[in-house]
């Protein structure tokens, strides 16, 4: 009879275990061949001519002498820990157990991470995922199509040396922009989610959001988001008038502010200053003063004005 298929235990056919100057009988005989023939094949070959052709049933083990171990070091290797749970030892130490719930990592995890200085402009590929950039000049990072980088590909940016412009492919976005600047000085993390990309993490405050920026008497600053906030300073406006701003808002102009600059005010006067929209790139300022109880006119002190728009 072949082996028992649960204990895994051989039992020879009977009749097959003779005695001196008995006569052989053929069949047991034949019968204990065949049967040793058909183990042998089913036994795992050393040499690896063979795979196995069912799952292998190793011992439970402890993380003393793990179930599965190495020859030079049996000490290493895994073990059941308990129901459902698997463990990985280390020369009888225990440094990870996985189960149904995930992974739990006991021991430290080490490694470095891929690095790469980039002068110029670069695109981006698949080879790049976990790649920190460090753009040493000011350049233009070109994405590759978000469907082939796939959901979960990314990289970190670090620009050290000029700002790094963030362009995706074709009609892809990054924090639904057509391109992110990323500052001087500042990092950012580009994550694709199959479809588009969008940052994660940033280091600085403004530049940090992925904003671009004027500065000057007159400025602006554009958010992640697409708003866009505008300012400056008027003199000696004298009558109505229009203020050209640095920019003009590529869609609306949402909210205008003006108000007056501190300084020498008439006694008894006050300033309502006041503004409207006439254009996208245009605010009306309409500077007052008004007597206490007496007549309004035309002020001719500077004044302060904010505009905000997408």
């Amino acid at each position: 009879m072949p082996r028992n298929p649960s204990t895994g235990v051989y039992s020879k056919p009977a009749g097959t275990t003779p005695s001196v100057g008995q006569l052989i009988d053929p069949v047991p005989w034949n019968a204990l061949t065949t049967d040793l023939g058909n183990e042998i094949t089913n036994s795992l070959p050393r040499d690896g001519s063979a795979p196995m052709v069912a799952p292998i049933k190793a011992a439970d083990g402890s993380a003393a002498a793990p179930g599965v171990g190495f020859a030079s070091n049996p000490s290493t290797g895994i073990y059941l820990k308990a129901a459902g749970v698997g463990a990985l030892i280390a020369s009888g130490v225990e440094i990870a157990n996985w189960s149904a719930s995930g992974l739990a990592v006991t021991g430290a995890v080490s490694g470095g991470v891929k690095y790469a200085t980039k002068n110029a402009n670069y695109t981006a590929v698949a080879a790049d995922a976990g790649t920190v950039l460090r753009f040493t000049a000011a350049a233009t990072l070109t994405l590759t199509a978000a469907a082939t980088l796939g959901a979960g590909w990314l990289v970190r940016v670090v620009a050290n040396g000029g700002a790094v412009t963030v362009d995706p492919n074709a009609s892809e976005t990054i924090n639904g922009l057509a391109t992110l600047t990323v500052a001087d000085g500042t990092t950012a993390d580009i994550v694709c989610d199959g479809a588009n990309f969008f940052t994660v993490l940033q280091t600085q405050t403004w530049a940090s959001l992925g904003a671009t920026f004027s500065k000057g008497t007159a400025g602006y600053f554009k958010l992640p988001d697409g708003h866009i906030v505008q300012y400056g300073l008027g003199t000696n406006p004298g009558n109505d008038h229009t203020v050209t701003m640095p920019i003009a808002f590529p869609t609306a102009f949402r909210a205008g502010l003006v108000v007056a600059q501190s300084g020498a005010i008439p006694g008894g006067n006050s300033l309502p200053y006041s503004c409207d929209v006439a254009s996208l790139s245009g605010l009306n300022i309409r500077p007052r003063f008004a007597n206490n109880g007496g007549s309004v006119g035309v002020a001719s002190q500077n004044y302060y004005w904010i505009a905000v728009g997408y």
